[in-house]
């Protein structure tokens, strides 16, 4: 089931592991403030195009996995790491793939971080782009 547009996900309680089964939506007031998800809580702004790409509202699935850059880098780290390659939509579908990707023990370790470390970092890129006025 497709995540509304914005949504957050966390773990509940859990091994180390990522587990994305066990990931549940949060309520719209702990959501990463993305274009849309501070439009839903009512903050005016100028346009709800996601500012790395333009190719469409900012929500999370669109910035994390299906804008232009995110999508680059992840098939740069699928390349880097020799792991199967995925295709998805959502950003609960990288967790999900992270989870079951045939990795022994300590390869899965390394592909959550990575994993983990590439979220974070779009996060970073896009608000020095929106804050900071980095240039693509």
């Amino acid at each position: 089931m497709p995540s509304p547009p914005g949504a957050v996900f966390h773990a509940v309680a859990g091994p180390a592991r990522l587990h994305p089964q066990r990931y549940t939506p949060v309520p719209t007031r702990f959501m990463l403030p993305t274009r849309v998800a501070l439009q839903i809580k009512g903050v005016t702004l100028d346009s709800v195009v996601c500012p790395l790409c333009g190719g469409g509202e900012e929500n999370l699935s669109l910035l994390f996995v299906r804008c232009g850059i995110a999508a680059s880098l992840w098939g740069s780290i699928v390349r880097w790491l020799q792991v199967e390659h995925f295709v998805v939509n959502e950003l609960v579908e990288i967790l999900r793939w992270c989870d079951s990707a045939r990795l022994g023990s300590s390869s899965r370790h390394v592909l959550e971080v990575v994993c983990c470390t590439t979220l974070w970092f779009i996060w970073r890129f896009r608000n020095d782009v929106v804050h900071n006025s980095k240039d693509l």
